[in-house]
């Protein structure tokens, strides 16, 4: 019975300890260049001293804001380890998304955001990293392949390339979900595994199979959010068009 009441007992402080609300600490380091290259034009940026980085909820909302200076700027607040969740970091030029976890979080802003130091955030960069490898990995045996044929291979000389690479890509996205089901990195994951979806039909489709911690968080709701605001502007274009070719019509007549 002592065994059963310890074990008990233990089981409430951990849950306790999940539930509670604990400090995270963002320091970020902005290393964006003097000068942009944006396409053909190149930009001097203004000075990021006295300016504002910018922490979004996934709709776009303002959550909280940090003064820079020296190029430098620190956000600061508390989020039980349960409720942890993704955020953008903003600024003028450039902006990323984070995972709001307790402890101490580094991060550059640069032509993308990076950040460190806490569990969630240091699984993305080790997903980005490897995705990475198997997108150099494919270009280059691509590149030969393209090479070898006179810049015109055929179809059925492309395609195992292009199989090979979605296969090993699934399956590293599926192996972080598989890992843990019900943590954030698993979310990343299987948003990134379904960001070729260009509709809702076909995101829910890609959804089958993950649980509703995944299929059900605020990244996969936001994308549904944004592709059923495609779906309808869509819809408005084409009876714009359809409209217009009768009012086209009715003047022939």
């Amino acid at each position: 019975m002592k065994k059963l009441i310890f074990a008990a007992a233990v089981g409430l402080m951990t849950l306790a300890s999940c539930n509670r609300e604990k400090d995270f600490t963002i320091n970020g380091k902005i290393d964006i260049p003097i000068e942009i290259n944006l396409g053909d034009t190149i930009i001097e940026r203004e000075p990021f001293d006295g300016t504002y980085v910018y922490m979004l909820n996934l709709d776009g909302e303002m959550l909280d804001s940090a003064l820079v200076l020296d190029d430098s700027f620190t956000f600061i607040g508390r989020v039980a380890e349960k409720n942890a969740y993704f955020a953008y970091i903003a600024c003028e030029y450039s902006y990323g998304i984070v995972a709001i976890e307790p402890g101490d979080i580094g991060m550059t802003i640069g032509q993308e955001v990076l950040a460190y130091g806490t569990p969630t955030n240091d699984a993305i960069n080790d997903i980005d990293s490897q995705i990475s490898e198997l997108a150099m990995d494919f270009e280059e045996k691509l590149s030969k392949v393209v090479e070898q044929y006179c810049n015109a291979p055929t179809d059925s000389l492309v395609t195992p390339y292009i199989t090979a690479f979605n296969e090993k890509f699934i399956y590293l996205m599926d192996s972080v979900y598989n890992a843990n089901p019900k943590s954030l990195a698993a979310i990343y994951a299987v948003n990134v595994r379904t960001s070729s979806a260009q509709s809702l039909d076909e995101l829910e489709q890609m959804l089958e199979g993950y649980n509703e911690y995944v299929s059900e968080s605020d990244i996969m709701n936001s994308r549904r959010a944004y592709l059923r605001d495609m779906e309808n502007r869509q819809m408005y274009m084409d009876l714009l068009k359809e409209t217009e070719a009768l009012d086209e019509k009715d003047v022939e007549d």
